[in-house]
C-alpha cells in the first residue's frame, strides 16, 4: 500500500511522502517501492547526507542496521541516483518550461509570494494558476517526482522544498549551487553483495555511512573541470555530502591528474583532502600554443610524475561551488602539497631505468600550484634537494619544465667544480637534469687528465662523453704519465673500477710533446696509462695490443717495429718482441719472445732470428743481437727467390737505417 515513510537517525531522517509500502512480518523485512509516473516516483529525501535518493527498491531487515537501495528482483541492470539537494542543471531548468507561458517553478514561487504560505492546497493553486484540477495535479506530481515540492496526496496539500528556490536563484545567477550527483549503475554479476537482487548502495543507520558502488565518475565542478573517478566504483558518503574514496582526481581541465587512496571530499569547504597520493601527473599546453575545435589549449603530459604526496585540492571558493564567478576567484583550483614528495627518473625509457629511485631522486619541499585551469608550463617550479646516487654531492635546486616536457633543472657547479663519485674525479660548469638523463657541458678532470665536452652523460656507475679537447699532463714522479693531447675523442669513465677509457674518433693522439703520434685507444688508471694501437716516431711505427706509457718511455710485452725509408717504403720490421723505447735517451731495446720473434729486412731480402736488438734512434742504426761477438750469434736467412734460403750466423751484426746495409761480423760459414 501507499504510505508516507520516515526513518530517523539522531535528528535526521530519510523520508518519502507517498511510497509503495510492504512489510513482511515473517522475515521482519520492510520494503519501499517507487513507481516512476506516480506520486511514489518522487525521490526520497535524506537530510543527514543532504541528498535525494532515486531508486526502485528500498529494503531493510529491521533487526539489522543496514538499509539497501537497488532494483526490483529480476533486473539485469540497476541504476540508483543520489543527487545533492543544492544541485542545479541548466538544461533541466530550460526543458521544464516547455510551451508554458510561465516557468513551473516560477509559477509556484509566485503563488507562495501571493499566498504567503509555503504549504497550500492543490485546489487553491489550481485556481491561482487557472488550470483544471486534474491537469494541475499531473503538473504537481511531476514537480514532486523531480524533488521540487512535497505532495501529500492524503490531504491534497503541497509543501515547497528548498530545491525549488535553489533552481530559481541559480537560473537567475542570484545564488550559488553545485553540480554533484552520485550515479550508480551496476549489472548482474558485476558486484557480489550477497543480496537476492541488485543492490547499489547500503546505509548503515548506526555509523550513518552511505556506501555506494557502481560509480564511474563524479562531476564536482564543471566550470573548474574537476572530476573524480572512484576506484572499483566505490564511495562512502558521510554527513552533508562529505565522502571518502580511492582512485583518481582530474582537475584544471586535465592539467592535474592525481592517483591515490583515502581521499576525503569536504562539501562545505569545497576541497579534497589527499591523504595518500601515489602520483601527481601534470599536463601543460604544448609549445607553440595550439587549440582544439572547442578553443581549448591542447595539453601534453609532463613526463615526470611526482610521488609520495600528501596535500589537498581546493576546488573553488566555498561560496562559489557553481564556479560561475570565476573572475572573482581566479586563483582556483589550488593544489597544495603539505609534506615532502619525490620525483624519480627510473623509467625504462631513461637508459633502461638505470637511475635507481632508492639512490637517485629529487626530494621536493611542500609546494602549491594555483590557477590550475589556466596555468602554463612557465609557472611550474618545485624547490628541493637532489640526490644523485653519489655522482654529485647532495645539493639544493629547483625543478622546472624542460624542453622535453619533463621536470628537471639547469645549473652550474661552483667555481672550483664538484668532486664527483665520492672524490674519484672533478667536474666543472653546466649540469642538466631531464628525462634525457643527467647530463652536462663542461670540463672533466681525472688524475692528470683533463677533457672538455659539450655533452656528457652521468650514470650512477659511469660517465660517457665526446670530447672537444683532451689532455694528459706529464707526471714524472710517483706513478708517471706522459704528455698527451687530442681534440675529438670518446670517453667512458668507470669511477668505481678506477678506469677511464679514451677512444680515438678522428685525429691521432699527440704523444710526448709531438715526439710521437698514437693511433688507437687509451686506458687511464691510478696505476698508469696503457693503450692499444700504433705509435709513430718519425719514420718508425710501433704496434702493440698493450702498451704501457710512462713520462719518457713506453713499452710492451709483445710489439712489432716497422721502420720506413724516406719514401715510406718498409726498410725494417721486427715482430713479436718485448719492447722498451726510451725517448729521453732516444733508444729502443727489444727482446725475443721465442721462435715467433724475428726481424725482416725487406731492402736486403733477409730475415734474422735474434735474441735481442737495440735501436739507436738518433744514430739511425740497429744492433741485431749482442753488440759484442757472442758464441751463439744471430742467424740470417735470405728470402731472395734466386738464393734458395742462403743463410749464415753472425756473432755480431749492425743494420744502418741510412744506407740499409747489414754489417755482419764473426761469420764462420755461409750455407748456400
Amino acid at each position: 500500500q501507499e504510505a508516507g515513510v520516515k526513518i530517523f537517525f539522531d535528528n535526521d531522517s530519510i523520508y518519502h511522502g507517498h511510497a509503495q509500502f510492504k512489510y513482511i512480518d515473517s522475515d521482519r523485512v520492510l520494503q519501499l517501492y517507487r513507481k516512476v509516473n506516480d506520486l511514489s516516483g518522487s525521490p526520497m529525501l535524506n537530510t543527514y547526507h543532504n541528498v535525494t535518493m532515486n531508486f526502485e527498491l528500498l529494503q531493510w531487515n529491521i533487526d539489522t542496521e543496514l538499509i539497501t537501495f537497488g532494483s526490483l528482483p529480476g533486473s539485469a541492470e540497476s541504476r540508483v541516483d543520489f543527487e545533492s539537494v543544492d544541485r542545479y542543471v541548466q538544461s533541466k531548468f530550460e526543458s521544464m518550461q516547455g510551451v508554458d507561458a510561465v516557468h513551473p517553478l516560477i509559477l509556484v514561487s509566485n503563488y507562495v509570494s501571493f499566498s504567503q504560505e509555503e504549504s497550500f492546497s492543490v485546489n487553491d493553486f489550481a485556481n491561482y494558476a487557472g488550470f483544471p484540477y486534474t491537469q494541475i495535479q499531473h503538473y504537481l506530481i511531476q514537480l514532486a517526482n523531480d524533488g521540487f515540492i512535497f505532495y501529500n496526496h492524503a490531504i491534497d496539500m503541497i509543501t515547497v522544498l528548498p530545491k525549488l528556490y535553489n533552481y530559481i536563484n541559480a537560473a537567475s545567477e542570484l545564488g550559488d549551487y553545485d553540480v554533484i550527483s552520485f550515479n550508480s549503475v551496476i549489472r548482474s554479476g558485476e558486484y557480489k553483495t550477497g543480496d537476492k537482487h541488485l543492490v547499489n548502495a547500503t546505509l548503515n543507520i548506526e555509523t550513518k555511512d552511505l556506501n555506494i558502488i557502481g560509480i564511474h565518475s563524479v562531476e564536482v565542478s564543471k566550470n573548474r573541470g574537476v572530476y573524480l573517478y572512484p576506484r572499483n566504483g566505490l564511495i562512502i558518503v558521510k554527513k552533508n555530502r562529505n565522502f571518502i574514496f580511492n582512485g583518481q582526481v582530474l582537475a584544471g581541465r586535465g592539467r592535474l591528474n592525481l592517483f591515490g587512496s583515502d581521499f576525503l571530499f569536504h562539501y562545505e569547504d569545497f576541497k579534497v583532502d589527499l591523504n595518500y597520493i601515489d602520483s601527481v601527473q601534470l599536463s601543460v599546453p604544448v609549445k607553440p600554443i595550439q587549440k582544439d575545435m572547442y578553443n581549448n589549449e591542447i595539453l601534453t603530459p609532463v613526463r615526470t610524475v611526482i610521488e609520495a604526496v600528501k596535500g589537498d585540492l581546493r576546488i573553488d571558493h566555498p561560496t562559489n561551488k557553481s564556479g560561475i564567478r570565476k573572475d572573482s576567484f581566479p586563483n582556483f583550483p589550488i593544489f597544495s602539497s603539505h609534506h615532502d614528495s619525490y620525483a624519480y627518473y627510473d623509467r625504462p625509457s631513461i637508459y633502461g631505468g638505470i637511475y635507481n629511485r632508492d639512490i637517485f631522486s629529487f626530494h621536493l619541499q611542500p609546494f602549491q600550484i594555483d590557477s590550475l585551469d589556466n596555468y602554463t608550463g612557465n609557472g611550474l617550479w618545485f624547490a628541493g634537494t637532489f640526490e644523485s646516487a653519489g655522482i654529485f654531492p647532495t645539493f639544493n635546486d629547483t625543478l622546472s619544465l624542460q624542453k622535453d616536457y619533463s621536470l628537471g633543472f639547469n645549473r652550474k657547479t661552483p667555481d672550483d667544480g664538484f668532486l664527483i663519485y665520492g672524490g674519484k674525479a672533478r667536474y666543472y660548469n653546466d649540469i642538466h637534469l631531464s628525462h634525457g638523463g643527467l647530463k652536462g657541458s663542461g670540463d672533466f678532470e681525472y688524475l692528470s687528465c683533463k677533457a672538455s665536452t659539450d655533452d656528457i652523460l652521468f650514470l650512477p656507475d659511469s660517465i660517457n662523453f665526446y670530447t672537444k679537447s683532451f689532455e694528459i699532463s706529464e707526471v714524472v714522479k710517483g706513478v708517471e704519465f706522459p704528455a698527451v693531447k687530442n681534440t675529438e675523442t670518446y670517453a667512458h669513465f668507470e669511477p668505481y673500477n678506477d678506469r677511464l677509457d679514451i677512444y680515438k674518433t678522428k685525429s691521432d693522439f699527440d704523444f710526448y710533446r709531438s715526439e710521437g703520434v698514437f693511433s688507437g685507444d687509451l686506458l687511464i688508471r691510478p696505476s698508469g696509462l696503457t693503450g692499444s694501437g700504433i705509435i709513430t716516431l718519425d719514420k718508425a711505427e710501433v704496434n702493440a695490443n698493450l702498451f704501457t706509457f710512462n713520462a719518457n718511455w713506453f713499452g710492451s710485452k709483445s710489439a712489432s717495429l716497422e721502420v720506413f725509408d724516406n719514401v715510406r717504403n718498409l726498410a725494417f720490421k721486427a715482430n713479436d718482441l718485448k719492447t722498451h723505447i726510451d725517448l729521453k735517451i732516444r733508444e729502443g731495446v727489444f727482446y725475443s719472445n721465442g721462435s715467433g720473434s724475428y726481424v725482416e729486412l725487406p731492402a736486403n731480402q733477409y730475415v734474422s732470428y735474434i735474441d735481442n736488438l737495440r735501436w739507436r734512434m738518433d744514430e739511425e742504426y740497429i744492433t741485431l743481437g749482442d753488440e759484442v761477438a757472442s758464441a751463439q750469434g744471430s742467424k740470417f736467412v735470405s728470402i731472395h727467390p734466386q738464393q734458395d734460403s742462403l743463410s749464415f750466423i753472425a756473432k755480431a751484426a749492425f743494420y744502418s737505417l741510412k744506407d740499409y746495409i747489414i754489417n755482419a761480423s764473426g761469420v764462420d760459414s755461409i750455407e748456400v
